[in-house]
């Protein structure tokens, strides 16, 4: 019996340690070149379920560029910034030519895609994927 719970608790204490070490592999292997790219807006995911961009959000693209700036487009507004990216917090922090700061946690980085959830009450919760391919061109009426 005392074994049998020692072998449990070391598998418990092992699958743990793989969940921790494993989340900080995927923070510590982004590239922070890979950010550099104009990434349009694909989808969104909600509790597992992929909704399309709506109409006025078609366009809609980040533009990060070497020097730390970027341009964004949202629903037709074009902004400017600075951004900072964090790698060991896997964050980008993004701060609006007004003055206005906006952070999002990136899930996920590749040369393709790019999965942000902003940290922004309105859409806590939401992944929000972007691609560096525009797919929008090609759905032209």
């Amino acid at each position: 019996m005392k074994v049998g719970r020692i072998n449990i608790w070391a598998m418990a204490i092992t699958s743990l340690f793989i969940m921790f070490a494993g989340s900080q592999i995927s923070a510590q292997h982004l590239v922070p070149n890979e950010i550099l790219n104009r990434w349009y807006l694909n989808t969104y995911v909600i509790e597992g379920d992929s909704y399309p961009p709506s109409k006025h959000e078609k366009e809609d693209y980040f533009l990060f560029m070497s020097d730390m700036s970027f341009d964004s487009k949202s629903e037709g507004k074009v902004e400017q910034g600075r951004y900072i990216l964090n790698i060991n917090g896997a964050y980008l922090e993004m701060v609006l030519a007004n003055g206005e700061m906006r952070k999002a946690y990136i899930v996920s980085l590749s040369k393709t895609s790019l999965i942000l959830k902003f940290d922004m009450e309105e859409i806590r919760g939401v992944e929000v994927h972007y691609t560096s391919f525009n797919y929008s061109e090609n759905d032209q009426e």
